[in-house]
């Protein structure tokens, strides 16, 4: 709607819509612990479509399903979610004023610790929208400011719809710097939750960069910032950073990145700081036939205007698993989306190798959480909680009788695939992912009636899982493909020191899509 009438006229539209129908078996429809399996059959309807569009002032590219799943043995198995994904932009006044913004909707499993079932969902949507002025002052430098609004809302749950409203500023240098470059930039977020038990957040931060482009393949520069936290009417907090950066393209196809630095955050009036050091190093080397990534970063995040940009780095779904129901991605669970700020520890590795027909891939991630720093504490309507007899103070509304308050500390992936292309239409998939998580569950045990305490338990919790999947697909025709697929996984998981439990389930899947 906000593409003007001639852009859009201009602008080249393809719609492709889609109908995919299946059928399935499983020995164990529900994910259920060791003894309680039961197999069913399924059966798959799956509508959906593409659009996109290209021109000289706009681009959309929109992806939609509607995944219906029907058990013939017990239809209280039977599900209907939605999985939708979208980004676009559009020049609304040319060259200077933009909107760009992004939307997904998508199934995750509710706890982090536990897999995603039938019974077990979480369905979230979250959109960004961003309208921004961008104009240049001749040779001298070059302006951008940027307005962003982003939500999240829980469909499945009782869980409030959570905004970020964001404003930017960025004065750049331009040509007439040479080899010098510098960048002022200022950001005010405030996070808002529809949740009265939740605390209003406001930010403000300032930084400023200089830097010097030493040669053709050499650039490097210093950055220090500062601004304040807020909680609700309480008093600022100041936080200040400062980094060294360096990006050094080795030779044609090696780049080297890294970083190092400092934050301090204040907590209280006592002058109390939570220091942390922030480093980062990113290697990526090209040869003809594969691609060699490493990197490893520290990073700092704030409630829900950062955790986007933090927890999705990558979304790599199991093959089948959209279709199969089980749409746990594998991707690192995104940190609590409150007014604690987290701090995190992530490596990543990745071969990428092809020989043509065949390709390779391996991805190799860990990444360590630390979430105990609150912006302030008092500031937060809280309850008193007891924890093994001691009292501590827990935000009302993070912890009712229904919800688990889960804090992951440590997660491990490893995930390899191998695509064989042995013919003009057909192609085998094998794929296998293991993966571990580390941290701890506060679950409500009781509510006493008229008391401002709740008895809850924490405890210590670990969950390990692998699949492995085999795949055939063959296209058809122009617009019908099949795929026929075979999948095993089995999950661990441990609480405390009680006994642990398995899981395990063998899936079998033939599906046909046509386009339309």
């Amino acid at each position: 709607m906000l593409i003007p009438g001639g852009a859009a006229a201009s602008t080249e539209w393809t719609f492709t819509p889609r109908m995919t129908i299946g059928q399935e078996w499983t020995d164990n429809a529900d994910f259920a612990p060791r003894g309680g399996e039961e197999s069913d059959f399924i059966t798959l309807v799956r509508p959906s479509f593409t659009l996109t569009g290209e021109g000289a002032r706009a681009q959309l590219n929109l992806n939609y399903s509607w995944n219906n799943r029907f058990y013939w043995d017990d239809s209280d198995r039977d599900s209907s979610t939605h999985n939708l994904s979208g980004s676009g932009n559009a020049e609304l006044v040319r060259e200077s004023i933009f909107v760009d913004g992004s939307i997904r909707r998508s199934v995750r499993a509710e706890s982090a610790f536990d897999p995603v079932t039938p019974r077990d969902q979480e369905e979230t949507t979250r959109y960004r929208i961003s309208p921004y002025w961008v104009w240049r002052i001749g040779r001298f430098a070059d302006h951008e400011l940027r307005y962003v609004f982003d939500e999240a809302r829980y469909h499945r749950s009782d869980r409030e719809p959570q905004q970020v409203h964001r404003v930017r500023y960025r004065l750049d240098s331009g040509p007439m710097f040479g080899r010098t470059f510098w960048q002022l930039s200022s950001e005010r977020t405030w996070d808002r939750f529809d949740d009265p038990a939740r605390a209003k957040v406001d930010r403000f931060f300032n930084e400023a960069t200089l830097g010097y482009q030493v040669t053709p393949s050499l650039r490097t520069s210093v950055s220090g910032g500062d601004g304040w936290n807020r909680v609700e009417d309480q008093p600022r907090r100041d936080t200040q950073n400062w980094r060294v950066n360096a990006d050094w393209g080795v030779t044609r196809n090696t780049q080297l990145q890294g970083s190092y630095g400092q934050f301090k955050d204040e907590i209280d009036d006592e002058d109390e700081t939570n220091r942390r050091e922030q480093r980062s190093l990113s290697l990526v080397h090209q040869a003809p036939r594969s691609t060699w990534r490493l990197s490893y970063s520290e990073a700092r995040t704030d409630g829900l205007a950062r955790a986007a940009d933090f927890a999705r780095a990558e979304v790599d779904p199991f093959p089948g698993a959209e279709e199969s129901g089980v749409v746990d991605v594998f991707e690192f669970f995104e940190p609590r989306e409150d007014e604690a700020l987290t701090f995190t520890e992530t490596w990543r590795g990745s071969w990428d190798y092809s020989t043509g027909p065949n390709t390779f891939r391996i991805q190799i991630s860990r990444r360590k959480t630390d979430q105990d720093f609150e912006l302030d504490s008092e500031a937060i309507r809280t309850r008193t909680v007891a924890v093994d007899d001691d009292l501590i103070p827990v935000a009302q509304g993070l912890i009712d009788a229904e919800r688990l308050t889960d804090v992951v500390d440590r997660d491990w992936r490893v995930t390899g695939s191998w695509s064989w292309a042995f013919g003009a239409r057909t192609q085998a998939n094998l794929r296998g992912t293991l993966r571990r998580l580390e941290g701890s569950t506060l679950q409500v045990i009781e509510v006493p009636n008229g008391e401002e305490s709740f008895d809850v338990a924490e405890q210590e919790r670990e969950t390990d899982e692998w699949r492995v999947s085999l795949g055939l697909s063959r296209s058809i025709g122009r617009r019908t493909s099949g795929n026929l697929d075979f999948s095993h996984r089995q999950s661990r998981q441990q609480v405390d020191d009680q006994d642990d439990v398995r899981r395990r389930e063998n899936r079998i899947s033939a599906r046909l899509t046509m386009e339309f």
